[in-house]
């Protein structure tokens, strides 16, 4: 007899898609190890005092006894157990279906050629819809068919892209319903949240699996990689099911914008512009650089055009400007939208820069007048917008009293040295400093200020002799691996100096 023919002989109804599950049930307070003693040691007793002390009686029915003793410990150990046979209703497993209806599923996709024929024999379409209603009719055709089937071994439950549920229904008309009546009208895409309160609603009867029908996007809350972790904690199979083009949608923004956030006046102010760009191969992205005027007026100072190299791929634009007015700028740089652009709103980022209209404040520090020390010297002093001090360590005190722009010694203390924009740091006898000078040096460039530190290398001191230094860590070079090229013969090679990229640009 069937668990299901025994219901029904047992009186026990069920509903459509119900069961029965049958479990054996009791409550024994000893542990088994101890119980099968017991039982053990009963069953023994019974055996020996129907065998050994009964001689006078057959031993067929010495044995029968015996049974008919351990049966009645038997049924006295059930009745104390409370063991009984429990039936149980059950249901049929849930099936959550989450219908994203966010703004993002009302767009019409371009698809491949092989995509849209497939597409238009599936929906019977001359003219493909857009993906909302791909969705709903892939589900809904032949009267739900699809759905039909899938009614027969689990109760379905229609959410939408907040999570909430918008059908729970044994009639496959109600889902279906449901689904014609959902508009593709949300403006955001909280995806990751949905999955998860559909989870926290079903945590004391977890669904059988969950079903996604989205284009993918999530602009708010946890994205679909930790939703999806959260239900594999919990044992719930994840279904995606991509609705749209799976092409990447065509787009370029403007991901990131790194320039100076103060400059002098006359200095190039260089822009360093992050684009993202997909679906737009071959084609060329204009890129403009507008200055913000106080009136609302948007002047354009810079321009560019560049090729977009591959559908998918990060490119690095460089723009440089000279501002030649004192005060705040403003500046919106962006890349004009391209035909069949997605987005807009990702186009552009503003940034601002101070434009400080005062003297560079320079302090150049040499132990002896080499001719590097004389050439910059004479060039520092005569430039306008530089106001410049000199430190000689070897000079002689007569010399630093006449000279123009000398002073006694290097910075004191760290405020001292924090007064200076740049620091050039020539060919300088570390013995003649005291330790902390070289430690303050070093936290005028590494700490919050931020100072400008050159160092120039030369025939005795740079950058040998700072091995070991608190100035050690600043060089760009591994000071262990210097060695002297006029000791081996390296000196004697000539070469050719030529400008950065960088210094061509800047003329």
């Amino acid at each position: 007899m069937s668990a299901q023919r025994l219901a029904e002989w047992l009186g026990i109804e069920t509903g459509p898609g119900e069961g029965v599950l049958w479990r054996f049930e009791w409550h024994w307070p000893l542990p088994g190890w101890l119980t099968v003693l017991l039982v053990a040691a009963v069953c023994g007793a019974i055996i020996w005092c129907n065998v050994r002390a009964t001689p006078s009686i057959p031993r067929r029915l010495r044995w029968i006894l015996a049974s008919l003793r351990i049966g009645a410990f038997a049924v006295l150990a059930f009745m104390i157990a409370q063991a009984a046979l429990a039936a149980f209703r059950t249901g049929l497993p849930t099936l959550v279906l989450v219908m994203d209806d966010s703004a993002s599923m009302a767009l019409r996709d371009e698809y491949p050629p092989d995509e849209e024929a497939v597409l238009r024999e599936l929906l019977k379409r001359d003219e493909l819809p857009d993906r909302l209603t791909i969705a709903r009719e892939a589900l809904s055709q032949d009267d739900g068919r699809l759905l039909k089937n899938l009614s027969d071994r689990y109760r379905l439950e229609l959410c939408d892209v907040r999570g909430d549920v918008v059908a729970a229904d044994d009639r496959v008309d109600a889902v279906i319903t449901a689904l014609r009546r959902m508009q593709a009208s949300v403006p955001e895409s909280p995806l990751g949240r949905a999955i998860e309160r559909v989870l926290q609603r079903n945590r004391g009867t977890l669904p059988a699996a969950i079903v996604v029908f989205s284009d993918g996007n999530t602009t708010v809350g946890p994205d679909l990689v930790s939703a999806s972790e959260t239900a594999g904690e919990k044992g719930v199979p994840l279904f995606f099911v991509p609705i749209g083009d799976t092409r990447p949608p065509k787009d370029v923004a403007v991901e990131q914008v790194i320039n100076d956030r103060s400059v002098f006046v006359g200095d190039v102010l260089g822009f360093d512009v992050r684009l993202n760009a997909s679906g737009f191969a071959g084609s060329e992205v204009r890129i403009v650089v507008e200055e913000k005027m106080p009136d609302g007026q948007s002047v354009p100072v810079l321009e560019t055009t560049e090729t977009v190299p591959s559908d998918e791929c990060v490119m690095t634009v460089r723009l440089y400007h000279r501002p030649n007015e004192e005060g705040t700028h403003r500046y919106l740089v962006r890349a004009e939208p391209l035909p069949d652009e997605r987005r807009i709103d990702n186009n552009s980022q503003e940034t601002v820069v101070e434009v400080r209209n005062e003297k560079l404040r320079v302090l150049l520090v040499q132990a002896d007048p080499s001719f590097e020390y004389r050439y910059l010297r004479n060039a520092l002093l005569r430039e306008p917008s530089i106001e410049l001090e000199c430190v000689l360590q070897n000079a002689d005190i007569e010399y630093r009293e006449i000279a123009a722009a000398m002073r006694p010694g290097v910075p004191l203390t760290l405020d001292e040295w924090n007064t200076f924009d740049a620091v050039i740091f020539g060919d300088v006898d570390p013995d003649l400093l005291l330790p902390r000078n070289l430690q303050d040096l070093r936290e005028y460039v590494a700490g919050d200020r931020g100072g400008t530190l050159i160092c120039l290398a030369g025939p005795r001191f740079m950058p040998g002799a700072y091995r070991g230094t608190p100035l050690e860590m600043l060089l760009p070079i591994e000071v262990e691996s210097v060695s002297d090229p006029t000791r081996d013969g390296a000196g004697d090679v000539g070469f050719r100096i030529v400008p950065t990229p960088l210094g061509e640009r800047c003329g």
